[in-house]
This record gives structure tokens, C-alpha cells and sequence, in this order.
């Protein structure tokens, strides 16, 4: 898929501040980027209730900055802008995920140059999951598979999720699960052989 005019214009921006470490630079891809990152923590609020009181929304505004400067620093030149995007996402989200595994912390100082730690599983399996998404949007969008049966997917085959944890997340017998994942497949491979495509 060809990259978009802002997948390419933001790709230089980031491999410019890499080899420069120019913090107008790095304000420039904050500003090119902002709404991502707002429907990043906006996104992240609406799915979390404990977390809907605005004292933390500064906080994830924050994290999510440092996700970006993180993501920046793992950047490959091979990636496509499209991708370079999806991968700041994925730090942006487990940035706000590590705020939250430390409920102590009450306030960000932010940092461009902070070293947080982050689990880089964590981060893969979010940059994964994204591209998955953006890959199979069309087959949501035309309803070959919901939302959900994504999700179940990305559990089962991005997560290595075992059997067991998954009855409980879905509150479904194994028989179910394997059921509901072989019937998600089939209907993928048909959709992608009438159009086609490779299947994978």
C-alpha cells in the first residue's frame, strides 16, 4: 500500500530529527501528529472508566509523548511511513499502559530525553496488532468479520494467548472458541480468494 503524502512528509521529519536531535523538530512532529496522539488517549480513556477523571487525561497526554519519542528512536529507515505511524502508536499506547502499572506516579515530569522502560513484547505486539487492524479494516468495514472477532484473533494469534486465559476474557467454553475462530478463518479465506488475494 503507498504511503499517503503525511506518511512520507512525517517519515523525513522523523529520520531528520534522529540524526539531528533537534527539539524544533521533534515540536514539529508533535504538532504535525497532535490529533493522533489526542484520539491515542482519548481512545485509551474511553475504554477505560477508572481512568475518566480529567485529572489523568495531562498524564497520558504526556506518556504518549514519551511513546513518540521512543518510537522515533526504534524507527527503521526500510519501514513506510504508514508503518513508521502504526509503531508510534503502539509506544504511544504502552506509554500510557506503563503510567497506569504505576499508580504512585501522580504526575509526568516530561522529558523529551527521559529513558522510561517499556516492555518491547508489549510494544510489538501493539505495533502487530495495528497493522492487523489497518489490514483487515476493509473486511470489518464490509462485515466479514466484527470488531470482536478481530480482537479474538489478535488474542489468540498476536498474543499467544493460552486457551484458558481466553475463557475467561470471553466467558466462552474452549469448543466455543475454536468454533468461533475456525468459522472467523473460513470466512476470511473465501472473502480473500473471491477477491483474489493471497491469503494469510
Amino acid at each position: 500500500m503507498e504511503d499517503k503524502l503525511s506518511h512520507r512528509v512525517l517519515k523525513e521529519l522523523v529520520f531528520k530529527f534522529k540524526k539531528t536531535k533537534d527539539k524544533t523538530i521533534f515540536l514539529k512532529i508533535l504538532k504535525r501528529i497532535d490529533n493522533l496522539i489526542v484520539s491515542v488517549v482519548n481512545k485509551f480513556i474511553a475504554r477505560k472508566f477508572l481512568y475518566q477523571n480529567k485529572e489523568y487525561h495531562q498524564d497520558f497526554y504526556h506518556s504518549a509523548i514519551i511513546g513518540v519519542y521512543r518510537g522515533i528512536n526504534t524507527a527503521k529507515e526500510s519501514e513506510s511511513g504508514r508503518v513508521l505511524q502504526a509503531r508510534l502508536i503502539a509506544y504511544m499506547k504502552a506509554e500510557i499502559r506503563n503510567f497506569c502499572d504505576n499508580p504512585k506516579e501522580k504526575k509526568i515530569i516530561f522529558d523529551i530525553y527521559k529513558d522510561t522502560i517499556v516492555s518491547g513484547e508489549t510494544v510489538y505486539e501493539d505495533l502487530e496488532r495495528e497493522l492487523l487492524r489497518e489490514r483487515y479494516s476493509k473486511l470489518i468495514l464490509d462485515n466479514i468479520i466484527t470488531l470482536d472477532e478481530f480482537n479474538l484473533l489478535c488474542i489468540k494469534f498476536v498474543k499467544h494467548t493460552k486457551m484458558k486465559d481466553i475463557m475467561k476474557i470471553t466467558y466462552h467454553s474452549d469448543n466455543w472458541i475454536r468454533k468461533k475462530i475456525k468459522s472467523i478463518l473460513r470466512r476470511i479465506r473465501v472473502n480473500l480468494c473471491n477477491r483474489n488475494l493471497e491469503e494469510v
